[in-house]
């Protein structure tokens, strides 16, 4: 069952951050660096879900606007010491290995692939990640309205799914809210 987090998430106050972090930005990437984006999130994170466990795995359903290389994936960590694997493929039942790894501070990271994955313009792809977070029960990145806040935001049926375990998927649209997609932004060249 997906739970809506009820505590452990990061909640915004009118400075910076939330009550409990500060923000810091490491290393700031070229905007040059990668010549497009798919995603659903352009708001961010907005509030926190998992399945009362430190480990879930969420994914997002893209098609292909033209022949490129699928070469990085972008997602938020919710705890420090985040474990990922990050799967690539053409559909939720055809996911392959890309990379993995540890990210020892929580925020958004972009990781680059081992190896880019080509696209097709129209064809259907996916990008999935494993996360185990041991600081939180709730470790996926979600974005959907609050009214005077992100009251913009939107999703249709078929963009974005979890899971507990990589073999049962579940629509969050369906599950969550009719308007919530998971944080997960695939980069190209």
């Amino acid at each position: 069952m997906v739970t809506p987090a009820t505590s452990g998430c990061p909640t915004t106050d009118s400075i910076c951050g939330n009550t409990d972090l500060m923000a810091v930005v490491d290393q700031a990437e070229s905007t040059d660096t990668y010549s497009g984006i798919y995603q659903y999130d352009p708001l961010g994170d907005i509030n926190c879900m998992g399945y009362s466990s430190p480990e879930a795995w969420f994914a997002n359903v893209f098609t292909a606007e033209e022949d490129s290389s699928l070469s990085a994936v972008g997602f938020y960590t919710l705890a420090p010491g985040t474990s990922y694997s990050v799967y690539t493929g053409s559909s939720l039942t055809d996911l392959t290995p890309s990379t993995s790894g540890e990210l020892a501070y929580m925020g958004f990271h972009t990781i680059e692939l081992e190896e880019p994955v080509a696209l097709s313009t129209g064809e259907p792809f996916v990008v999935a990640v494993r996360i185990t977070s041991l600081g939180t029960n709730d470790p996926i990145a979600i974005e959907y309205p609050i009214e005077n806040f992100s009251s913009q935001a939107t999703a249709e049926s078929g963009q974005s799914y979890v899971s507990p375990d990589g073999s049962e998927w579940s629509d969050l649209t369906e599950t969550y809210d009719a308007n919530a997609n998971v944080c997960l932004k695939a980069y190209v060249k």
